[in-house]
């Protein structure tokens, strides 16, 4: 269902569109981190493997594991969190050029402590919201 053009691959599109197709609603910047968290491999569409883990131990995410990998790929300077440009960063990745707005929105969302920085804790649930 969600492999729409049959090239073994999903596609940030095809993803969006999948989760609609099963009634989920996500934002537009929601469906682009899952799919930077999916496409571990960073080649911007989710191989089959990469689609069984996000399917994996977690409500709609792949295992923990999975997220911090992402977390530490884009934890660009190294420092144990992601500021506000890693995250703008992180959104590109997936293709998109997200608004100002939209990542502002995505950081409060994700730094609980509002020290202006996500940490990994916090980006793991950013991730797993029920976590």
């Amino acid at each position: 269902k969600f492999d729409v053009n049959k090239d073994g691959k999903i596609s940030l599109n095809e993803l969006s569109s999948g989760l609609k197709g099963f009634g989920m609603k996500f934002s537009d910047s929601d469906v682009q981190v899952i799919f930077s968290i999916a496409d571990i491999d960073g080649d911007g569409e989710i191989s089959l493997p990469e689609f069984e883990k996000l399917l994996g131990t977690a409500p709609s995410f792949g295992r923990v594991e999975d997220v911090k990998a992402a977390f530490f790929r884009f934890d660009v300077n190294n420092d144990g969190s992601i500021d506000k440009n890693e995250l703008k960063m992180m959104l590109a990745a997936t293709g998109k050029s997200p608004s100002a707005q939209e990542v502002d929105t995505l950081f409060k969302k994700g730094d609980i402590d509002g020290d202006g920085q996500i940490c990994l804790q916090e980006f793991i649930r950013l991730m797993f919201p029920a976590a």
